[in-house]
């Protein structure tokens, strides 16, 4: 997974010339063919969570007993963009408002 730090979510509204709108999510996917795509790659529902955004990579969302198996989650995340990058699918991680970590599939 390639960790830009220079590029914020704002860079990325403006360099797809409109075409995106960042709604808050945990997670930008710039095309329906890569969401697609993406989702081939998921195994499970907090894989596919993290594609739809609703889940943070940093697993800062994870709530009751899931918290105490963050390791877990932490593992089934990095597999899940590894898989992604391995397919093709362009991943990388920004820092978006208040310092959010922020996954774009490209």
């Amino acid at each position: 997974m390639t960790s830009i730090s220079t590029i914020s979510t704002s860079d990325i509204v403006t360099l797809s010339r409109g075409r995106l709108s960042y709604d808050g999510s945990y997670s930008i996917v710039l095309d329906l063919s890569t969401y697609e795509r993406a989702a081939k790659m998921a195994r499970g529902s907090y894989q596919l969570a993290i594609l739809s955004g609703s889940e943070a990579i940093s697993g800062g969302t994870l709530r009751g007993r899931a918290k105490s198996y963050g390791g877990r989650y932490a593992a089934s995340a990095k597999n899940f963009l590894a898989r992604c990058e391995r397919a093709g699918i362009d991943v990388m991680t920004v820092v978006g408002p208040h310092g959010r970590r922020v996954v774009v599939f490209a």
